[in-house]
């Protein structure tokens, strides 16, 4: 009886490792770590699975490789086949040497199978001579704990800077040993990591960036991240002259910054070290260089902190607090998907609107206990807008028409263009009083591409 229990729970686990391997890959391909705020993929595998770094990269190449090993998938999802017998084999089948390798390893052990394995390359045939020079080597160390973070922390930076998601042993110790002896220097804490070139538009705020010659036009979230913590070179045409390369942040307050993280983000269950200094007042609103809200955030963190995925509150000596937009702690099993993706996509709105990002907060949370599961951004959008006064906002009340269905009795419908900037590309279609001066949102519903939405055209 224990027998057959125990062997039908070990097919059952094979399979189950099947099927997670084919969600690890989903979710990466889908990048499901954004709903939470989460830096990478394999944040999100740790907190909602336990699994270390190196198991998530396994688990998403050996579903990879599944792809273009049909006979091998079905066995793994038949639990026919463990998967660190799986592993093993994902290393060296190919289209051609699925069936041999299939044949050779049945019966076997993990242990046997990686042994069989290697010193072979993809492709080769299970009775293929072994090539000494493809036979894996073990190094074993024995470190201290700050050796081990180190390593860690340098495994780290350079998996970043290949521009992967998986480093292997064999990438990781050929780019650290290439960056030791071609004498690679230490980062300077007091010198920001920024140093791209933007083109700001002193009138219209529109910018480009210059990559690699292109310029391309960035919308006003690009040139957010790097206004926090950069190296501002000026202004580059000959005619203005050429002006000394400025801090944003001063070099004295910059390394404290760095220094008391301990260089790593601050985002609870982060270990990114490759970081820029966040202004949790915006600089562009008025925001100081008071360290009291002077945080230290890796890139990605950065970009989701400006975008409203992830929220920031308190200060350094009080503590920080770290949210989901729907209002649960960062990393928290009871955050609501749907409801923080909205609430996100509202912030973004509201700052497309040109609202202030302190006020576009404001409004967030004010609408936050209000926005349903099942509500659009739009609708959610309406809430956070409810009672705002656009007064001062308008630069274009474009046309006023009649509802149709109120067959030429009031509200009348107007057409709004909200912002600062005239020429904002954001209309807004608003029910007003006939013969009322428009000064709040009532029920504000956006229009896509500039035309009403289910509405008569404008009569003029």
């Amino acid at each position: 009886m224990a027998d057959e229990t125990l062997r039908k729970l070990g097919r059952l686990r094979a399979a189950s490792d099947f099927e997670l391997c084919q969600w690890f890959l989903c979710g990466f391909r889908l990048k499901v770590q954004d709903v939470y705020g989460f830096a990478s993929f394999r944040e999100y595998t740790e907190r909602w699975f336990g699994c270390t770094g190196r198991a998530t990269e396994e688990r998403v190449r050996v579903a990879e490789r599944l792809e273009e090993l049909p006979k091998l998938s079905a066995a793994f999802a038949a639990g026919e086949l463990v998967f660190s017998a799986v592993r093993e084999l994902t290393r060296v089948a190919d289209g051609e040497t699925e069936n041999e390798w299939l044949e050779v390893a049945e019966g076997k052990t993990a242990s046997q199978i990686e042994r069989m394995t290697s010193g072979k390359k993809p492709g080769d045939r299970p009775n293929d001579p072994t090539r000494p020079e493809l036979e894996r080597k073990r190094v074993t160390l024995n470190l201290s704990p700050s050796a081990y973070a180190l390593l860690r922390q340098a495994r780290d930076v350079l998996r970043k800077e290949s521009g992967g998601t998986h480093l292997d042993d064999d990438a990781f110790i050929e780019l650290l040993a290439s960056s030791a002896l071609s004498g690679g220097g230490d980062a300077d804490e007091t010198r920001s990591r920024h140093q791209i070139a933007l083109t700001v538009c002193e009138c219209c705020k529109a910018a480009t960036q210059d990559a690699n010659g292109e310029q391309v036009p960035v919308g006003p979230e690009v040139v957010e991240v790097p206004e926090c913590d950069a190296q501002i070179i000026g202004r580059v045409d000959i005619s203005a002259g050429y002006e000394r390369a400025s801090q944003v942040i001063p070099p004295a307050v910059r390394r404290a910054v760095v220094r008391r993280h301990g260089g790593v983000c601050a985002v609870p269950g982060c270990k990114h070290t490759s970081c820029d200094v966040h202004h949790c007042d915006p600089k562009s609103e008025g925001g100081s260089h008071d360290p009291e809200r002077l945080i230290l955030l890796c890139s990605t963190h950065h970009g989701l902190a400006h975008g409203g995925t992830i929220v920031i509150r308190g200060t350094w000596s009080a503590g920080f607090v770290f949210e989901h937009p729907d209002g649960s702690a960062y990393g928290s099993p009871k955050v609501e998907p749907k409801k923080a993706r909205v609430l996100a996509e509202v912030f973004q709105m509201l700052k497309a609107l040109s609202f202030k990002e302190k006020e576009a907060r404001r409004l967030v949370d004010q609408a936050r206990p209000h926005v349903g599961a099942e509500m659009t951004a739009e609708q959610a959008l309406r809430l956070a807008l409810r009672g705002v006064s656009i007064g001062g906002g308008v630069r274009e009340a474009l046309a006023e028409y009649g509802d149709p269905r109120s067959r030429g009795r009031a509200p009348t419908w107007g057409l709004l263009r909200l912002g600062r900037e005239v020429g904002s590309p954001v209309l807004y279609e608003v029910p007003i009083a006939r013969g009322r001066e428009v000064d709040h949102i009532e029920a504000a519903l956006p229009l896509p591409g500039g035309s009403p939405r289910r509405r008569p055209s404008p009569a003029g």
